[in-house]
């Protein structure tokens, strides 16, 4: 499943956030009143919830019940999945200050952000608060070097520089927050220099 790790939706509860920050900072640009989010973010969530019985019935079909799965089941799963993401591509675009209506600068975006939702891709894992194990080779890139083909928000670690610490927070929110593990080749730098501080702290 292709995507931006670092741009996305991890949670309802992010969704949550995002529209509220917008509403607080300009509520008359986002053209939306609190009672038409609630209703939009209980869309977004049903339909999260269809879209993972959509799914779970396709692996049921594929691993308990003969293996016959259909180009229709297929075809209504990816259907399911990618009218969900745009929603919340939409909703991530106003945070980036990105119009949706405007058709060119919102695909641009879409295109040079691409977007991950975990919170669409892994509804039932995430619903169940995350992952239980981790492990990745995050890549080692200065954050300066790919800062204008895309940003991140919301990140605490992003005076770190580097994406790798990036790529660790997102990890840490990914995984059950009790009992996960993350198992993650880092560099020494990470552990042991002061501009990693914030990482440590995570």
């Amino acid at each position: 499943r292709p995507g931006n790790t670092l741009v996305g939706y991890a949670s309802l509860e992010e969704v949550r956030a995002s529209v509220g920050k917008r509403l607080g900072v300009n509520q008359s640009s986002l053209g939306l009143i609190d009672d038409q989010d609630e209703r939009a973010l209980a869309r977004i969530e049903e339909d999260a919830e269809i879209a993972d019985r959509a799914y779970q019935q396709f692996r049921r079909q594929q691993t308990e019940l003969g293996g016959v799965v259909t180009f229709e089941d297929k075809q209504e799963l990816r259907r399911r999945l990618a009218e969900l993401s745009n929603r919340l591509d939409a909703y991530l675009a106003q945070e980036y200050g990105v119009d949706p209506a405007k058709e060119r600068n919102f695909a641009k975006w879409r295109s040079s952000h691409e977007p991950f939702h975990w919170f669409v891709e892994f509804y039932g894992i995430m619903k169940e608060r995350g992952f239980d194990v981790i492990i990745g080779n995050p890549p080692y890139v200065e954050y300066g070097s790919v800062r204008s083909q895309y940003t991140v928000k919301g990140y605490c670690t992003e005076s770190c520089g580097n994406l790798y610490a990036f790529t660790w927070e997102r990890c840490l929110r990914l995984s059950r927050a009790t009992s996960g593990r993350v198992g993650m080749i880092v560099p020494v730098a990470a552990v042991c220099t002061s501009g990693y501080a914030p990482l440590q702290r995570l």
